[in-house]
């Protein structure tokens, strides 16, 4: 989840008097997943990407690392973790992760 805070905080926080990021941790003991939903009211994913994590060819290799990791843990725990990245119509971005876990007996 650390790009994810690291880019709510750049983005999110500008300065500006109505600067505001939010993260929620919530354990769904139902499906063994930790979820977690960072939300900021920056500029938006679309427009606040960060050209310096970006190749010549416009992606974003610490993306692509994500989702291997993702597919990794997915295999690994035979779960579906994952995530996704929204913006509201209120603007800012809403990043929502579900990463597997394993209870201790």
């Amino acid at each position: 989840i650390q790009p994810f805070i690291e880019n709510a905080i750049q983005h999110g926080l500008k300065g500006e008097s109505n600067d505001q990021i939010r993260i929620y941790v919530r354990c769904n003991s139902a499906e063994k997943l930790i979820e977690v939903t960072i939300w900021d009211n920056g500029v938006g994913y679309s427009k606040g990407g960060n050209p310096a994590k970006r190749a010549m060819d416009g992606r974003s290799y610490s993306g692509d690392i994500l989702k291997e990791r993702l597919k990794i843990y997915a295999d690994s725990f035979k779960t579906n973790a994952k995530y996704f990245i929204f913006e509201p119509d209120t603007g800012g971005t809403e990043v929502s992760i579900s990463l597997p876990y394993i209870e201790e007996e």
